[in-house]
């Protein structure tokens, strides 16, 4: 959890072998805001991971992002689909959840500078990750 004044950002990085647990409508096991509004997005920071944005009701905005066997998953349905195969053959590996929640005011998601830190615990898990392999 990071405190500046009345916002509050709170970092989320969970790893799981039961992928669906991660996918499907994770922002129930990471916060309890409710959230009307969620969205696909790319950002020019990173334009390599499809980041899903979640408006919620009142202030605050959450990110996540999901990365499995070093790629990041765009489309959970047909991540599913096209893995079921593989694993027939090949063991289970783990997916990693970040997620971001931001409660400070509303302003444009490009501007916050949660955002920033959302990327470099990405960058950061992935280079520690590798370097233990």
């Amino acid at each position: 959890v990071y405190r500046s004044g009345r916002d509050e950002v709170r970092l989320t990085v969970v790893r799981s072998y039961d992928a669906k647990a991660l996918y499907h409508h994770p922002e129930l096991a990471v916060t309890e805001s409710t959230f009307v509004k969620t969205e696909l997005r790319r950002f020019a920071q990173r334009p390599d991971v499809p980041v899903y944005v979640l408006s919620a009701e009142s202030e605050g905005v959450a990110l996540y992002a999901l990365q499995y066997d070093n790629a990041f998953v765009q489309d959970p349905i047909r991540f599913q689909l096209r893995t079921a195969g593989e694993l027939l053959f090949s063991g289970r590996r783990a997916m990693t959840l970040f997620f971001l929640t931001d409660d400070g005011p509303g302003a444009a998601i490009e501007s916050l500078p949660s955002l920033g830190l959302f990327f470099e615990a990405i960058d950061r898990f992935s280079a520690s990750a590798g370097a233990s392999q």
